[in-house]
């Protein structure tokens, strides 16, 4: 780790956070998340591994953050096409859900008050996600310094 870059691997099933639900309760609205478990284990699990690479004290300033999401294939996608000597292998790309902009939004949740003060402080994204490992690798920049 550098004082300007950070980067680490996070192993397990990466979830998505999904778009607020509106709830009332006792004549009051409330926003919660729809799958508060799960989301819920995984913020904690990339805060938790965040944490034993954070710096000293908060990044101020701009961020940059690359995140490389690793998925499990699911048994249902083929992997080849055609039969005998024209059989061959094709790529499987993850064009399925979870969508990779949820995805990075918990990551983002996840590093807030761990890394840097607040994720508005993000100004530029590099993500990917791909079969494989699953899990997220993170890698968080400071920017023009």
């Amino acid at each position: 780790m550098s004082n300007r870059s950070i980067r680490f691997h996070v192993r397990g099933l990466p979830v998505p956070q999904g778009a607020l639900k509106v709830g009332i309760a006792n004549g009051r609205a409330h926003l919660f998340n729809r799958s508060p478990g799960p989301l819920s284990d995984w913020r904690h699990a990339v805060a938790s591994v965040a944490q034993s690479h954070a710096p000293k004290e908060l990044w101020e300033g701009p961020v940059a953050l690359s995140l490389a999401f690793g998925l499990p294939r699911p048994k249902s996608r083929p992997t080849t096409v055609g039969r005998g000597k024209k059989k061959r292998t094709i790529r499987i790309w993850p064009d399925r859900r979870p969508d990779v902009d949820k995805l990075i939004r918990a990551v983002l949740d996840s590093l807030t008050l761990v890394i840097f003060r607040d994720d508005s402080q993000v100004v530029q994204v590099h993500a990917t996600k791909d079969y494989g490992v699953p899990g997220v690798k993170v890698e968080v920049r400071r920017v023009g310094e």
